[in-house]
């Protein structure tokens, strides 16, 4: 790897972690510099500008996750289960990763607007698979937009409770909750466990 691609993934590194922590408009670009163990200016000569990086970073982490969602759900055939895996992986980037989890949390609203490469999002992931599940008849026959902002409710908001210490959890322990939540919110009974390793 060349030393300027380890700077990068230094700044990145650092600036991923500040943002989930400190907030994005109260960490300065001297913060970062020494997080990342690099000279201020190093930052302008792989980011133009704070904002810019933040547009970077979360496209980069979005479009991954969005990635790796569809490779999950491909795998499978049924949308329950494919639902089930893809709830269950994102307990496990909350708990392995916080700090990814918590910057694409965070940072969303301002961010979205820039992400989505190739047009594909997790969002557009968790309705393709709602989406084939009311055409299939195993989800119940509603709004796809609407079912898709209930379960991303439930995928957002726990964390947040979490963030704001109204919840003390990890996201692996909720796993089956949020699983037969999002499924019941889906008009699937509770009478199967779904998507258990």
């Amino acid at each position: 790897m060349k030393k300027s691609d380890v700077t990068r993934a230094k700044i990145e590194e650092a600036a991923i972690r500040l943002f989930a922590v400190q907030g994005i408009q109260e960490t300065s670009t001297r913060d970062l510099a020494a997080s990342a163990g690099v000279a201020e200016g190093s930052l302008y000569r792989h980011f133009p500008s704070k904002e810019a990086m933040v547009k970077a970073l979360f496209e980069k982490h979005y479009s991954d996750l969005a990635e790796h969602w569809a490779s999950l759900a491909s795998k499978r055939t049924d949308p329950r289960d494919k639902l089930s895996h893809i709830l269950r992986d994102i307990c496990q980037l909350h708990d392995e990763e916080p700090d990814r989890f918590r910057f694409l949390l965070l940072t969303q609203h301002q961010a979205l607007p820039y992400a989505g490469k190739n047009g594909i999002t997790p969002v557009s992931v968790l309705y393709e698979i709602i989406s084939e599940g009311i055409d299939q008849g195993v989800f119940r026959n509603a709004s796809p937009d609407l079912m898709t902002a209930f379960v991303m409710g439930l995928i957002t908001q726990p964390p947040v409770f979490m963030i704001y210490g109204r919840l003390d959890s990890k996201m692996a322990l909720i796993g089956d909750d949020l699983v037969t939540s999002a499924l019941a919110c889906l008009g699937v009974g509770s009478d199967r466990r779904m998507g258990a390793p």
